[in-house]
């Protein structure tokens, strides 16, 4: 979405218009505490529970999943910014590699809530309109003959940011606030596209 300049102006600069991220849900192999007042996402512990899909894996102790603010224009700007994260890894005793990937589709909606595809164009389709037809991995339902449903799933297509790319993160350094950068395996299947640091 960054190398799209219909997009990015929208999710870096701060500009009139920000776009928000909903839907989306990453999971981690630490335990993370939610600092939610400092962006537009939400983490929580794994516990015991079959319906938290993010959950299921043996390694996965945290997942993380936006909050009510993608319309807080400050919010949209940390979350997407290149330059720094939001600090989901509140006060480490020690620094650490943590396996991240992501679970459930990443979709862009405007301050309305309305639905950006993939090309930087506002669908004028609002999420909350889609999200009755979601599954709890945030992907579309088996709609069976419900045509409004299927009426989505082309929308869907074009709307939903899915990666199967696993990337390690390096925490901060002695619960510090200076700058440390995200940390690369060369695990076959993680990525080293730079995404700045913590």
């Amino acid at each position: 979405m960054y190398s799209n300049p219909k997009i990015a102006k929208y999710i870096e600069e701060g500009a009139n218009g920000n776009y928000g991220a909903v839907n989306f849900k990453f999971a981690f192999t630490e335990d993370l505490n939610s600092i939610s007042w400092l962006g537009n996402i939400e983490c929580e512990k794994c516990v015991d529970d079959q319906i938290e899909l993010a959950c299921q894996e043996e390694e996965i102790k945290s997942f993380c999943y936006p909050n009510v603010y993608h319309s807080n224009p400050e919010f949209n700007k940390s979350f997407f910014s290149r330059g720094a994260c939001p600090n989901l890894f509140r006060e480490p005793s020690e620094t650490s590699v943590v396996k991240a990937k992501q679970v459930a589709p990443l979709i862009l909606v405007n301050t309305l809530g309305q639905m950006i595809d993939k090309e930087g164009n506002n669908t004028k389709v609002y999420y909350d309109a889609l999200k009755r037809y979601l599954n709890d991995d945030g992907k579309i339902k088996d709609c069976g003959d419900n045509q409004k449903c299927k009426d989505y799933i082309p929308i869907m297509e074009k709307v939903a940011w899915n990666s199967d790319k696993e990337v390690l993160l390096k925490t901060a350094v002695n619960n510090t606030q200076e700058a440390n950068p995200y940390y690369y395996g060369n695990e076959d299947n993680s990525t080293s596209v730079e995404f700045g640091s913590i």
